[in-house]
């Protein structure tokens, strides 16, 4: 989450939470150009920001008031039921279920392993039909 983003929600000048943020991240011994990033303002000049993990985030906002953190954790929310899952999370619920995912599976062979099986299959194939 963004330092301008922080501020917007908590009613906090900008410069107070960038303020704020190095302070921390000095006292947790985290370089703060790991989190720093430049912005264009409305005027066109180059601008400060941060963009916080939420651990940082967090942490940040353990020292504000209830309505703030509140505000801040309903964000993150928002933010991570926005992220669209990676993996398939599908898990069979038979077996027979999960024969016909692993059919569906596409399998990629390499072009050495793609020979191999296609000579094995000329030399097993009279013996099956």
């Amino acid at each position: 989450m963004s330092s301008r983003e922080i501020a917007e929600l908590t009613g906090k000048q900008h410069q107070h939470v960038k303020r704020v943020i190095r302070s921390m991240l000095e006292s947790l011994e985290i370089d703060p150009s790991s989190f720093g990033r430049t912005y264009k303002d409305g005027s066109k000049r180059n601008q400060e920001e941060f963009n916080l993990p939420k651990r940082e985030t967090l942490i940040l906002v353990s020292g504000y008031n209830v309505q703030m953190r509140a505000k801040i954790i309903d964000r993150w929310q928002e933010l991570e039921a926005q992220q669209v899952p990676t993996a398939d999370p599908r898990i069979p619920k038979s077996f027979s279920e999960a024969l016909l995912l692993a059919a569906l599976k596409p399998v990629c062979f390499t072009p050495d392993q793609t020979t191999l099986y296609l000579s094995a299959w000329r030399r097993l194939a009279p013996c099956v039909i």
